[in-house]
């Protein structure tokens, strides 16, 4: 078996080795190889920070909340002690996970105004 070659890149991409890529060798297309592309972004370099999809998190918290009281109620009423007890400790959790979500949201809402308004003047001066 013959050890494949690399191959010299063409164009915007990477080269991939001839006896992978075929007979005529090739790139990936959409990924460039030129330095500005491996920098990241911002053009700072690195990547943007990573946000967590907080409205996702608030409905699920809020379904297990309503969920779990209400099963803990149900479970109260006609089924065993300990399940109730069960249900109702993980709708507790999920009303102090409500809480931390809505802290979160409120911290990044002011977060973003405050880095819009410090934009906003540094652009303004001269």
């Amino acid at each position: 078996m013959a050890k494949p070659r690399a191959c010299a890149p063409r164009g915007p991409g990477i080269s991939v080795a001839r006896g992978l890529a075929g007979a005529g060798g090739g790139t990936v297309p959409g990924v460039r190889t030129d330095p500005e592309a491996r920098t990241g972004w911002p053009p700072g370099g690195g990547q943007p920070p990573a946000r967590s999809a907080l409205g996702l998190r608030l409905a699920l918290a809020l379904f297990g909340l309503v969920f779990c009281a209400a099963a803990a109620v149900v479970a109260a009423v006609y089924g065993p002690w300990p399940l109730a007890a069960v249900l109702a400790f993980i709708a507790l959790t999920a009303a102090v996970d409500i809480r931390v979500i809505s802290r979160h949201r409120r911290r990044r809402r002011e977060a973003e105004r405050v880095m819009g308004a410090a934009a906003g003047r540094s652009q303004r001066l001269p």
